[in-house]
């Protein structure tokens, strides 16, 4: 009788022992990002951006998983700019429109500065998430969208001193040149609404960019 009881409960232990491994995958020290798929309740939503990634391999796996967290993180700021640009052009009655969707096309890579990165490693698996604070991150893009408005505003200044001065050809090469800068302005304010989950193009930026956009597309 005491060996079965003694073979029972060698038979419990071995079951406890792979039900513990089992429901512990991860082991006790895995992040709740980790276990969630990038969900935590140290990032929240309304405050970070997080992306997350899982890949296998050695020492260079982990700069892999840094990479793709990051452009998990991306992708979902791109998302958000198509969606912002979809509902700025219906509310503003194609206001923009034009220079909006090749702004919408020329960004196939955004490079965010900020972004932190947390790893974890289990045997040979690699998890990786990007962390990127929103509105420091947003305030510096905007900073960025204000130097390329400023230098709008001087460019498109210079153009029309060209055409009052007599040089029509003049000053429409100006104006082209002022593409650059406004295409860049919108860049900076996309991605920065994006980031906030905010509208696109409100305030005082919104008047510049729509008022320049008629002298340049003239």
């Amino acid at each position: 009788m005491t060996q079965i009881c003694n073979k029972a409960l060698v038979v419990s232990a071995l079951s406890l022992l792979f039900w513990g491994i089992s429901t512990a995958a991860f082991g006790e020290s895995a992040p709740q990002w980790v276990k969630q798929h990038g969900r935590t309740e140290a990032y929240p939503a309304e405050r970070f951006l997080v992306g997350f990634s899982q890949t296998n391999g050695k020492e260079e796996a982990v700069e892999s998983a840094k990479q793709q967290a990051s452009a998990d993180l991306a992708r979902q700021i791109s998302v958000q700019i198509e969606s912002s640009v979809v509902d700025y052009v219906r509310e503003s009655n194609g206001r923009l429109e034009n220079e909006l969707t090749a702004s919408v096309q020329s960004i196939s890579e955004i490079r965010l500065e900020g972004v932190r990165y947390e790893i974890y490693r289990k045997r040979k698996k690699v998890y990786a998430l990007a962390v990127l604070e929103r509105l420091p991150a947003a305030v510096q893009r905007r900073k960025l969208r204000d130097q390329a408005l400023s230098a709008l505003d001087a460019c498109v200044a210079e153009a029309g001193r060209e055409a009052k001065s007599g040089r029509p050809q003049q000053a429409i090469d100006v104006y082209r040149s002022c593409k650059a800068h406004l295409a860049e302005g919108l860049d900076h304010e996309s991605v920065a609404s994006a980031i906030l989950q905010g509208n696109l193009l409100a305030g005082d930026a919104a008047e510049r960019f729509s008022r320049h956009s008629v002298h340049i597309s003239e």
